[in-house]
């Protein structure tokens, strides 16, 4: 059995319609996570960049052509998936990290950031153009 991820993948109605949406609306999905302690980064790292292959989309960038694509990215492993703040405001840095736009053709479809303060948080960016509600849900 082949298991190779195919370097393009067709992008669905709702891909256009919501990548087109995107100079008015912020088509990002955020979850926030409290943990108590410390979370390991190197682990967040892996499970996020393991996420692009098990969901082949995420791992792809956005195609703009007619018809449009998805074509997987050959940086992967190279891409800063998860960023690490230390700072008595997570508030702010998590405001920070939530409200910088993403544009599908060109930044990560995923991401996440841990505010470490008292508690880490981990925030989880995914672009509402690879995935609804329901598969970022299955992220969790």
């Amino acid at each position: 059995m082949d298991t190779k991820i195919p370097s393009r993948l067709p992008a669905v109605a709702q891909d256009r319609m919501v990548y087109n949406s995107w100079p008015i609306v912020d088509p990002q999905f955020h979850f926030v996570l409290e943990f108590e302690g410390r979370l390991d980064e190197a682990r967040v790292k892996r499970a996020v960049r393991l996420a692009m292959d098990a969901e082949p989309v995420f791992g792809c960038r956005y195609v703009e052509r007619r018809p449009p694509y998805w074509k997987r990215r050959d940086d992967l492993d190279r891409l800063p998936l998860c960023e690490v703040v230390e700072s008595s405001d997570s508030e702010q840095q998590l405001t920070q990290f939530i409200t910088r736009r993403c544009n599908a053709s060109i930044d990560p479809l995923l991401q996440a950031r841990i505010v470490r303060a008292r508690n880490d948080k981990l925030c989880l960016k995914i672009s509402h153009v690879a995935a609804d509600g329901a598969g970022g849900n299955l992220l969790l």
